[in-house]
């Protein structure tokens, strides 16, 4: 079970009432249906997402149309670089970090689905969700093909899933802070980065320049090891993405680099 926000219930509340004025009866929908207090996971109609709820965007909640997509874009990339399936559930939104978990609440039958963001859109005015096909489905608004909707921002990640390596959807950073033709330089500027803690990382350039980068840099750190470096004399830098494949591939080049055990 999963505890609606306070706040939120209170929002979806009122937004019944404006939406079924005066025509609720038994066997209709009812608010205590739509935010009940406890929402089980096996309700009819609705497919619930793992998840952490996050304490500081518990608040968060979006009310407008909802549209759902599909047809031509699928099978194409999505904005996060992920390929589209619209028999998936998924969705796209025009400010959420990519890989956040949205729960999308009908207000027009009381039916939800989580979905997850991976896209961006919709392009339409006055709509605040594009959802795939089987997410649409979920909620029952195929056959309109809109339908207004509430959304509750369930988690979102520290970093953006994206299956792209470029700013600003890579998970890391690196920072270039300089290229040498001194093996020696190069040296003991690698062992000074080392001592003041951070991790950094080689390139050899095609004109056999040897670039020194401080590597694996959340975003959330970025700012903060940028006037770090510049505080130390290192102002004039180039930040570039950084992802597990280039992590992957500077592992390779140590192995390769250190001696085999006798």
């Amino acid at each position: 079970m999963k505890r609606f926000n306070s706040a939120f219930s209170a929002m979806l509340t009122m937004l019944v009432f404006l939406f079924f004025p005066l025509k609720l009866s038994a066997g209709e929908l009812n608010a205590d249906q739509l935010i009940s207090e406890e929402l089980e996971d096996e309700q009819p109609g609705t497919e619930q997402l793992e998840y952490e709820q996050l304490e500081d965007e518990a608040d968060f909640f979006q009310v407008g149309t909802a549209s759902w997509y599909g047809g031509k874009f699928q099978g194409e990339l999505t904005a996060n670089g992920e390929i589209f399936d619209t028999f998936k559930i998924s969705a796209a939104h025009k400010e959420l970090t990519f890989g956040s978990v949205v729960r999308v609440h009908n207000l027009e039958n009381g039916l939800s689905v989580d979905v997850r963001i991976n896209d961006r859109g919709p392009y339409v005015k006055q709509r605040i969700i594009d959802l795939s096909y089987a997410a649409a489905e979920e909620i029952d608004m195929i056959e309109n093909g809109t339908a207004e909707v509430g959304l509750e921002l369930l988690y979102s990640p520290a970093l953006p899933e994206s299956a792209y390596n470029r700013l600003p959807d890579v998970p890391a950073y690196r920072i270039q802070v300089g290229a040498f033709s001194s093996i020696d330089r190069f040296c003991e500027l690698s062992k000074q980065f080392a001592e003041w803690g951070y991790e950094t990382a080689s390139e050899e350039t095609d004109s056999g320049l040897l670039r020194l980068s401080v590597i694996s840099i959340p975003r959330e750190e970025l700012q903060e090891t940028q006037e770090d470096l510049a505080s130390r004399g290192f102002t004039d830098v180039i930040i570039r993405p950084w992802s597990s494949a280039d992590e992957a591939a500077d592992e390779a080049v140590d192995k390769e680099d250190k001696p085999e055990a006798p």
